[in-house]
């Protein structure tokens, strides 16, 4: 009987024990960094190729690596960003995204609180703080927006201080790391300074209560460059940043930005994203015919079914279409093409809208029919919510100072 009570009570400690172990999650002086980054670049690779479920389950199991490490929730709510690109506007998954990354946030707050100078904490929640900031300002909250951004440089500025410090914390020298943390800060660090540079000098002053944007576009542009030739984790978020900036921000830069986005689709051939945006700089630098071939491409690829080649991609390369022969004064057969985008039941509810609006007001300068056309920049106008695109309406604006004319060759 006694044997029996003892043996009990041995059973019981050991389940206790074992509960102890599971409830506190892995031990993070266990957990193999370069395992858990090679986890990481592994789940990032299939964002950027497009498979955005294989994506979702490899970050997944970083959880069952260490429970307590914010990467997962970080890299979850960019599943979701990925899925929206080419609807940028559309806030069907904002709640999901802010969730992920303020579950981020916590844990890395959580280790913060264990070791302020935890260097990977502070990348984590800085890089959570000015994304939550940048998806505020998108959707016009530009107070909580610059908030959350200084939030975050606040960190990420600890972190490279500590990195100057102590840089074989992180280092990709430190043999436990395959990845370099000091190295991938200087992608989010660049990117807040330079979209803070890039603020307009009278929003700065008029927020300058709650907001103190520091650094500027230069230096922005700097640590981007660094973050693309030396980050690990955050190589590829990079370039594909410095693209995006190029074509929109740096017009001097538009042949970078089209090197950049030939490299980014030649290794990941299927991503919706960057074949859209690769065939849009196409239409930016000019070369109309080779936009229209890349368009008709990724159509190809919506018919065959392509996963992820969605309605509002097929759309989206219908429309470059339109734009490539409007480019080439084939009025008739851009205007066919939006014929038939407008008899697409997925035509309506998308951020596509207000450039479908913005072509035919470019057509209707094109054949001399102002009013025509004065009617259609102000349709990209009246575009609200998620329907609204800025760089759009400040196209249509300056056509309504202005009648459209084509670019010489």
């Amino acid at each position: 009987m006694e044997m029996r009570i003892l043996k009990f009570y041995w059973v019981l400690i050991g389940c206790l024990v074992l509960f102890a172990f599971s409830a506190a999650g892995a031990d993070p002086e266990t957990v193999d960094p370069a395992a858990l980054n090679k986890q990481l670049l592994s789940g990032i690779h299939a964002c950027f190729a497009g498979d955005y479920d294989r994506a979702w389950d490899i970050f997944n199991q970083v959880h069952q690596m260490d429970p307590n490490h914010p990467s997962r929730e970080y890299y979850q709510a960019l599943v979701f960003f990925w899925k929206n690109n080419i609807d940028h506007n559309n806030p069907r998954y904002d709640i999901k995204i802010q969730a992920y990354l303020h579950r981020s946030l916590e844990k890395a707050q959580n280790r913060l609180e264990k070791n302020e100078n935890d260097i990977e904490a502070l990348h984590y929640a800085g890089l959570s703080c000015t994304y939550l900031g940048r998806m505020a300002a998108h959707r016009g909250n530009f107070y909580e927006g610059g908030l959350q951004g200084e939030a975050g440089r606040k960190y990420l500025e600890k972190a490279i201080l500590l990195c100057s410090q102590t840089p074989e914390k992180g280092s990709a020298l430190n043999p436990k790391n395959s990845c370099d943390v000091c190295e991938d800060l200087y992608f989010p660090y660049g990117a807040y300074t330079y979209f803070a540079g890039k603020l307009p000098r009278l929003l700065r002053f008029m927020n300058f209560l709650w907001f103190l944007p520091k650094g500027s576009a230069e230096q922005g542009l700097e640590l981007l460059a660094r973050a693309r030739d030396n980050a690990c984790l955050h190589r590829l978020g990079t370039q594909s940043l410095l693209m995006n900036i190029y074509a929109r921000f740096e017009p001097h830069r538009l042949p970078d930005a089209l090197a950049l986005s030939r490299e980014l689709v030649q290794e990941f051939p299927d991503n919706p994203y960057l074949d859209l945006e690769h065939a849009r700089i196409l239409l930016k630098a000019g070369q109309y015919e080779a936009a229209y071939h890349h368009a008709i491409n990724i159509y190809g690829k919506a018919s065959a079914g392509v996963r992820n080649y969605d309605q509002v991609a097929e759309l989206g390369a219908w429309l470059i279409a339109a734009e490539s022969e409007l480019g080439r004064q084939n009025l008739r057969q851009a205007e066919q093409i939006l014929t038939k985008i407008k008899n697409n039941p997925a035509y309506q509810g998308n951020t596509l809208t207000a450039r479908i609006f913005l072509v035919q007001g470019q057509i209707a300068d094109l054949r001399k029919n102002r009013k025509q056309a004065t009617a259609a920049y102000q349709k990209v106008l009246a575009a609200k919510d998620h329907l609204r695109d800025r760089e759009t309406g400040k196209k249509a604006e300056k056509y309504l100072e202005k009648p459209f004319v084509l670019p010489e060759s």
